[in-house]
């Protein structure tokens, strides 16, 4: 698969993961469900929606991701931590510092010898 089309079908499957996570609640404000009276909503009139609506999202957006993954896998796109810069060990570290205190006290003393 072209590289280019490949890295656009990524961006595509990304965008269109972000939409279907914000479909329930596009979907709620578009049709008007929130003002429903199908539920006595515990808080007042039309509260019903904010009880429902995170019910839904607990199984909605594990879905969701899971078909991004699912279609990230048949792209052939697996996303990796970038390798990050290795930290010295704490022996490494201690061997640096005594390095660099061995160099400065031989400088030390050819400037002493010298004066």
């Amino acid at each position: 698969m072209n590289r280019r089309l490949r890295r656009a079908l990524i961006v595509a499957v990304t965008l269109a993961a972000a939409l279907v996570a914000a479909l329930p609640v596009i979907l709620t404000v578009a049709l008007g469900w929130y003002r429903t009276d199908a539920l006595k909503g515990p808080f007042g009139p039309d509260t019903d929606i904010y009880v429902i609506l995170p019910l839904l999202y607990v199984v909605w957006l594990p879905a969701t991701m899971a078909g991004m993954v699912f279609l990230y896998d048949r792209l052939g796109y697996r996303y990796m931590v970038t390798e990050r810069k290795q930290t010295p060990t704490r022996k490494e570290r201690r061997r640096r510092r005594a390095g660099l205190s061995l160099a400065e006290a031989q400088d030390r003393a050819r400037k002493k010898k010298k004066d």
